[in-house]
C-alpha cells in the first residue's frame, strides 16, 4: 500500500510539471562508481590541492576506495604555487595541464582562484575566467566525456610571516567567478568558501586550528570541513538527474518517470535492485533542494544601489526590504561614485524608511553585521533599534565629519574626516556582542578608533531601518548617498579593501584586524619575564598586545604589552659579557627562513615616566639558525634605537630592522645595561628597568 500510495502522491505532484525531457546523458562520479564503472581522477590546482593544504585529496581518495574498492585511482597533479597560467614554467597550471591528461582521466578536479586572486601574479578575474575555459576545453578536448568539477576553497588571514588576506584582495570575486562559470558550463563546484566564512564568524580559534598558516588547511581542516562538503556535494550531485546542478522539480518528474517503469536500472535506481522505490526515493528525498553552486556567500541582507531615475521607492537588490522616500529627494542618474545612480539629500527632511524591516538582529541583537555605504556629505546615514542603553545601531558623521556609531547611551569615533566633500566608501563593522569589536573602514582602510567606551550591543526590533535620518533628535544627512548594504554577517578586510581601493597598501597594517587577535603557532618566545602574571612575552607576537581600552594594536598603555625583565640571558659571547645585559627576549620560529625584516615597538612613555622619555636607546639584535651557546653561531645585528608605541618620539627612532632575506631561525633583542642615560624606556617605578614590548612582526623575503 505504501508503494502505491507513494507511486500516485509522486505522480500528482509533478503532473504540472513541464517539460520532462531534454535529459542529459551524462553521469556523475558517484553515478559512474555506481554502476560499476571505473574512474580515474585527476587533481589540479594550487597548494590547496597538491601541496600543505591537500590533505583533502588524500582523504576523498581514502573515502572512494573504501566505497568503491578497486574502482578508484587517483592522480594528485596539484602544484604549490600555481597559478591557472604563469609566466614562470614551475607555477603553470596550463602548462602542466598535457601532463595530467596524460593519466586519461574520467573526472578532474580544478581549483586555481587561490592564486589567481594573488595579486603579485597581475591576473584579472577575467584572465583568470579565460584561463579557467581554455583547461575545461583542453580537458573536454581530450576526453568529450570527461566530467569536470570546479571547487572555490577557503578564506585567508594574515598570519605572522605572510600577507595571504591583503595580497588577495579580491579572493570573493574570483570564486564568484568560478561559481558562473560552473553554472554557466553546467559543471559540478563544490563550494567550500562559504563554510570557511561562517566558521571564522562563529568560532575564530577553530579557524586558526584548521588554518594555522592562514592560508594552507591542515589535515583537521581537510577531515572536519573540506571532505564532508566533498561528500555531500558527491552524493547530491548523484541525484541531479538532468544535470544543472541543482536538486530540483525537474529531477523529480525524472525520478517518477522512472518509478512508472519497472526495471529500471539507471541513475536513479540507487541501490540496483531493478526496482525504483521507496528505499530510492528517500536516497533523493535526502538530497532535495540542493544547489551549493549557486549558494549566496554574501548574506546580504539589504542593498539599496540607489541608481534609479524617478520614483518614490528605493528598491532593495535583494528583492525584500524596499524602501519610500520622505521628504525631497533628488534622484541623481549620474551622479553615483561609479558614475551610475545616487540619492541627493538636502539635510531638511529628506530620508528613506524601510517599512517593516528591522535591520539585523535576527536570533539575537547582537548578531554580527557589517553596514557599507558611498557617501560624499554628512549626517545620519543609517539606522535602525531604539534610542535606549545599548539598543540602537545608528552609523552617522559626527564631530570634524569623523564616523560615529551610536548604540544607545555610547558613542565610538572614528580619526578620519570624511565629510569633506569627496566621495568616500565607509563601512561599519560588529563581530561581537560588545563594541569593543566595532570596527570602521574608509575607503578600504581601517579607520583608527579615536573615541571609545565599553558598552553591550542589544540593539531592539522597535523601529524601521533608515536611511538619511535617525528619527527624532537626528540630523538629516546633507549630501550624496549610493549604494548602501547591510550584511548579516561581519564583513573581511580584503571584501572591504576590495571595495575602498584598488591598489595593494605597500604596509601590512593592523595583522588579523577585525578577525580578533591571538598569537601564531608558527613563532614562539622565551626570554626574561618574571613578576607580570598576564604580561607574558608571548604576547607581542602577532597582534596579541591589544590595548584593551582602545582596541587597537600598539597602545600606549604598558599594561597591556609584554614585559621584559631582569632574569639571567643563557645565551654566550657578547650579549653576556658585561657590556650587555640581561633584559633579553629570544623569538624562534618553526623552520629556517629568509628573514625580510622584524619590526618591533616598545613602551610609549609619558611625562609621568622616567626622564619623559619616548623610545628605547641601544637594543642590541642577534640572529642564528641553529640557536646555540656558541658565540660563533650568532651574527650581531648591532644597536638599534627602537620606535615607541605609537610613534611620536622627536628622537632618531624607527622600529624596522632589515635582514635582507638572510636564513634565520631564532632572533634574540636584548636592552643594554648601563649608566642612566645610556637607554631609556623602563617601566614606571622599576628598580630593575624592565621594558615594554607592545608587538613584533617578522616578515620573510619570499
Amino acid at each position: 500500500m505504501l508503494e502505491k500510495s507513494m507511486r500516485k502522491y509522486l505522480v500528482l505532484f509533478v503532473i504540472a510539471v513541464i517539460g520532462l525531457s531534454g535529459r542529459s546523458s551524462a553521469q556523475s562520479l558517484l553515478a559512474k562508481l555506481d554502476s560499476g564503472q571505473n574512474q580515474i581522477i585527476v587533481t589540479i590546482g594550487t597548494s590547496l590541492t597538491g601541496g600543505t593544504g591537500g590533505a583533502w585529496v588524500g582523504q576523498m581518495q581514502t573515502w572512494l576506495q573504501s566505497e568503491y574498492p578497486g574502482q578508484v585511482t587517483l592522480y594528485n597533479c596539484g602544484v604549490g604555487g600555481s597559478s591557472s597560467y604563469n609566466s614562470d614554467p614551475a607555477r603553470n597550471g596550463l602548462g602542466f595541464l598535457p601532463g595530467a591528461l596524460a593519466y586519461n582521466p574520467d573526472v578532474v578536479f580544478v581549483e586555481y582562484a587561490m592564486n589567481d586572486a594573488y595579486s603579485p601574479f597581475n591576473m584579472s578575474v577575467q584572465q583568470s575566467r579565460n584561463n579557467l575555459n581554455t583547461i575545461i576545453d583542453q580537458i573536454l578536448a581530450h576526453n568529450p566525456n570527461a566530467e569536470i568539477i570546479l571547487e572555490t576553497m577557503n578564506s585567508t588571514l594574515d598570519c605572522w610571516r605572510d600577507r595571504h588576506a591583503y595580497i588577495r584582495p579580491n579572493l570573493a570575486l574570483y570564486y564568484q567567478m568560478y561559481r558562473e562559470v560552473a553554472q554557466e558550463r553546467g559543471f559540478l563546484l563544490i563550494d567550500h568558501y562559504p563554510n570557511w566564512l561562517n566558521l571564522m564568524a562563529a568560532d575564530m580559534t577553530a579557524f586558526w586550528d584548521y588554518v594555522p598558516d592562514g592560508i594552507h588547511p591542515n589535515a583537521a581542516g581537510g577531515e572536519n570541513i573540506i571532505l564532508p562538503m566533498v561528500k555531500k556535494t558527491l552524493l547530491a550531485a548523484r541525484c541531479d538527474f538532468d544535470d544543472n546542478q541543482k536538486v530540483d522539480m525537474s529531477d523529480l518528474a525524472i525520478f517518477v518517470e522512472q518509478w512508472l517503469k519497472s526495471g529500471a536500472s539507471g541513475r536513479e535506481n540507487f541501490n540496483e535492485d531493478a526496482n525504483v522505490n521507496a528505499y530510492d526515493f528517500n536516497m533523493f528525498a535526502a538530497q532535495w533542494g540542493w544547489a551549493d553552486c549557486c549558494a549566496n556567500v554574501e548574506r546580504l541582507a539589504a542593498h539599496w544601489k540607489l541608481d534609479e531615475s524617478e520614483g518614490l521607492i528605493a528598491s532593495d537588490s535583494t528583492g525584500n526590504h524596499p524602501g519610500t522616500l520622505y521628504g525631497n529627494p533628488v534622484w541623481q542618474p549620474t551622479g553615483g561614485n561609479d558614475g551610475a545612480g545616487a540619492l541627493l539629500f538636502d539635510g531638511a527632511g529628506d530620508y528613506i524608511e524601510i517599512i517593516g524591516y528591522k535591520g539585523v538582529i535576527d536570533s539575537k541583537p547582537s548578531t554580527p553585521r557589517t553596514c557599507t555605504a558611498w557617501i560624499k556629505g554628512a549626517g545620519d546615514i543609517i539606522s535602525w533599534g531604539t534610542a535606549a542603553t545599548g539598543k540602537n545601531w545608528l552609523f552617522r558623521t559626527g564631530t570634524a565629519g569623523k564616523l560615529q556609531l551610536d548604540v544607545g547611551n555610547c558613542s565610538i569615533t572614528g580619526t578620519k574626516n570624511v565629510a569633506d566633500g569627496q566621495w568616500h566608501h565607509i563601512a561599519v563593522v560588529s563581530f561581537g556582542d560588545k563594541t569593543d569589536y566595532v570596527r570602521f573602514y574608509v575607503d578600504g582602510a581601517e579607520d583608527t578608533i579615536s573615541g571609545f567606551a565599553s558598552m553591550d550591543i542589544n540593539t531592539a526590533p522597535d523601529n524601521n531601518v533608515k536611511l538619511g535620518y535617525s528619527g527624532s533628535g537626528g540630523t538629516y544627512f546633507n549630501g550624496l548617498l549610493d549604494d548602501v548594504r547591510i550584511y548579516d554577517r561581519f564583513l573581511g578586510v580584503p571584501e572591504i579593501f576590495g571595495w575602498g581601493n584598488t591598489s595593494i597598501p605597500n604596509a601590512i597594517g593592523n595583522p588579523r584586524q577585525i578577525y580578533g587577535w591571538s598569537t601564531c603557532e608558527a613563532v614562539s618566545v622565551r626570554g626574561s619575564n618574571a613578576g607580570f602574571p598576564g604580561r607574558e612575552l608571548v604576547r607581542s607576537i602577532d597582534g596579541s598586545g591589544l590595548d584593551t581600552t582602545t582596541g587597537l594594536l600598539h597602545g600606549k598603555d604598558h599594561l597591556t604589552m609584554a614585559i621584559c625583565s631582569s632574569i639571567a640571558n643563557p645565551r654566550g659571547g657578547t650579549i653576556n659579557d658585561g657590556t650587555y645585559g640581561n633584559r633579553w627576549v629570544e623569538y624562534s620560529f618553526d623552520q629556517i627562513y629568509n628573514l625580510d625584516k622584524m619590526e618591533l615597538w616598545s613602551a610609549q612613555q609619558n611625562g609621568a615616566w622616567y626622564w619623559s622619555a619616548q623610545s628605547v636607546k641601544d637594543v642590541y639584535i642577534q640572529y642564528s639558525t641553529t640557536g646555540g651557546t656558541d658565540p660563533a653561531e650568532w651574527t650581531a645585528w648591532g644597536a638599534k634605537t627602537l620606535a615607541c608605541s605609537p610613534v611620536t618620539s622627536p628622537s632618531p627612532a624607527d622600529n624596522v630592522v632589515n635582514f635582507g632575506g638572510v636564513p634565520v631561525k631564532y632572533v634574540v633583542i636584548t636592552v643594554k645595561n648601563g649608566a642612566s642615560g645610556t637607554w631609556i624606556g623602563q617601566i614606571p617605578g622599576s628598580t630593575n628597568y624592565d621594558f615594554a614590548i607592545a608587538e613584533v612582526r617578522f616578515y620573510k623575503a619570499d
